[in-house]
Formats: structure tokens, sequence, C-alpha cells
């Protein structure tokens, strides 16, 4: 499966990136929504997984612009936000994604979305 991850924490990403590409799956990175935006304009992705909390445009904003294209993709959000607004962020990322985890990542459980929504 040809996957996106935005993450704009470089260890998240990394450790993002490694889970996948152990699992055989291609994977391009971004590390803001913009940069993933003009990835999106150039290839073609079975999956994108992004972080929420970001600076400049945040996460919400660029699953809207997947929902809103020609060819939506499944969308796997992820958020660790504020100690004590995690639960907030979970919230907002479960209304607009097509599924969210919360960090620190399970590997375990996080591949299982991850097969579940490349087989949607």
């Amino acid at each position: 499966m040809r996957i996106l991850v935005v993450d704009d924490e470089p260890f998240c990403l990394t450790l993002t990136y490694k889970f996948l590409r152990e699992n055989n799956h291609s994977v391009v990175t971004a590390s803001q929504v913009d940069e993933a935006l003009q990835i999106l304009e150039t290839i073609e992705f079975d999956l994108v997984i992004t972080d929420i909390l970001m600076p400049n445009t945040n996460g919400t904003e660029l699953i809207r612009h997947i929902k809103a294209s020609n060819k939506p993709i499944p969308v796997l959000a992820m958020t660790g936000g504020f100690e004590n607004a995690q639960a907030d962020y979970l919230i907002e990322a479960e209304m607009f994604a097509d599924a969210a985890v919360s960090k620190p990542l399970h590997k375990d459980q996080f591949l299982e979305i991850v097969e579940a929504l490349g087989n949607a």
C-alpha cells in the first residue's frame, strides 16, 4: 500500500515510517500540511496518516482538503495533544478522519487500523 505520513515531530514521523516500512508499505513523508498538499498533487496514495496538531495549518485542514477532492482517500488521524486536552483532539480527529489513534502509538494496534483502512 502507498501511504503518505504527515507529522511535524521528527521522532513520530520516523517511527511511523519505520512501522510501515517494516510491514512492506511504500511510504512518503511530509513534515507540514503545505508540503503534503503538494505531494498529493503529484502522487496517488491508498492512505494518508496525519497528525492533527501542527504549526501553521493543522491536520484537520488537510483531512478536509482530502475529503473534498475528486479522489477521497482514507485518512488515519493521530494526535497526542497536550496532556489534558488529548481527548478533545482525539474527538476532533474522529469527526473528520476515517479513524483516529492517540500517541504514543502502539505498533500492533496501529498496523491493524492501517490494514483495515487500506482494505476498505
